[in-house]
């Protein structure tokens, strides 16, 4: 995680749909701008975390747009996760590394009047 950390800002793009999505099974990964410069582990490893976290942000379309918080649970110890996920999502997002799966739902319930 490390090289991927150091490596955050690499060109290299992946789209990790390696099975498909629910919604279109047809739908699959791929990777863009390989160069021999950033085919590193470091590279591929960053461009694969930020991937994911892009993933989920476009499956999450609309909770933001309600004026939600989210409660990213287990990316505090992770440094490249906390990035990605601050850069993308910023301020709608709260982590701590104290703060558990349980404790999300019941926070995710209050906010929503559960």
């Amino acid at each position: 995680m490390e090289l991927a950390y150091e490596n955050r800002n690499t060109d290299l793009r992946v789209c990790p749909r390696f099975r498909g999505e629910r919604h279109d099974t047809q739908t699959l990964g791929s990777f863009q701008n390989i160069t021999s410069e950033n085919f590193t582990i470091g590279d591929i490893s960053a461009a694969v975390f930020r991937g994911v976290v892009e993933n989920l942000c476009e499956m999450m379309e609309g909770v933001l747009e309600n004026g939600s918080t989210l409660y990213a649970v287990g990316i505090a110890e992770r440094p490249i996760l906390k990035y990605y996920v601050q850069d993308l999502l910023g301020d709608y997002v709260l982590h701590d590394k104290e703060v558990t799966a349980a404790f999300g739902a019941v926070m995710f319930d209050i906010d929503n009047g559960l």
